[in-house]
């Protein structure tokens, strides 16, 4: 069992630390960006660091010591 660490990581300019145990979904990530959003909102997620590429809704990733996360409003779904 991998003891958890705290990952600092950026989102849309913020820093924030999540943990490394587990994967980001593309919720998490979202709601870390927007906590006060319309739920009928889609974002586009992007993300670079050790690799990079796009989360959609239900998709995550796993998270490393400084990713950072680009999260843009794209419309109503």
């Amino acid at each position: 069992m991998t003891t958890p660490v705290l990952c600092r990581v950026n989102i849309n300019g913020r820093n924030c630390r999540l943990l490394s145990d587990r994967p980001a979904s593309y919720e998490a990530i979202v709601y870390a960006a927007n906590p006060n959003r319309d739920v009928n909102t889609l974002f586009s997620v992007t993300y670079s660091g050790a690799r990079s590429g796009s989360l959609s809704p239900g998709e995550s990733v796993e998270v490393t010591e400084g990713m950072v996360f680009n999260v843009f409003d794209t419309g109503n779904a």
